[in-house]
């Protein structure tokens, strides 16, 4: 029986792709749950400030594509585990900046490892090309969601391979 006869509207595998979507992101929430993290956007400016450093709020707020009241939220939420400091800027005392503490260097370990054990068990058999695919696809989705499109950033299959957990 088709969608369409039931009162589906959306587009031609629309309802398999939210399907699998909203399954991954269960897959996901159960990573964050075993690791202890709160939210998931705890750990998405945990992972922002491991990569690029100490950063202030507003930067990593918009590195994560999330309001600054969203972020200072979740750094307070970090803070108060001890994974990530609030410094005030000595020459602008508005700006807070974020650095990550060792407790937060080990919790970001843990859950890269716990990351990659999953991703490997999900993405079994998935070729590097395959990966990349999805990871663009899902990067646009993401870009699309922000009202940006434009943007660019897609993986290419060479850097799929070398992802954590995306590996082969």
């Amino acid at each position: 029986m088709g969608g369409a006869e039931h009162g589906d509207t959306l587009p031609a595998g629309a309802g398999r792709l939210a399907r699998a979507w909203l399954r991954a992101a269960r897959q996901v929430e159960v990573l964050f749950r075993t690791a202890a993290l709160p939210s998931p956007t705890q750990w998405d400016l945990l992972d922002i400030l491991m990569e690029r450093g100490p950063l202030p709020l507003m930067d990593t707020a918009a590195a994560a594509g999330i309001s600054g009241a969203t972020a200072a939220r979740a750094v307070d939420a970090a803070a108060a585990r001890g994974w990530l400091v609030k410094d005030r800027d000595p020459q602008d005392r508005r700006i807070v900046w974020l650095r990550v503490t060792p407790a937060g260097e080990a919790v970001h370990r843990e859950v890269v490892a716990a990351t990659a054990r999953r991703l490997d068990t999900l993405l079994a058999g998935v070729d590097p090309e395959d990966r990349a695919r999805l990871a663009n696809a899902l990067e646009r989705m993401l870009r699309n969601g922000r009202g940006r499109p434009e943007e660019s950033g897609a993986a290419r299959p060479e850097e799929a391979a070398e992802w954590p957990g995306l590996r082969d």
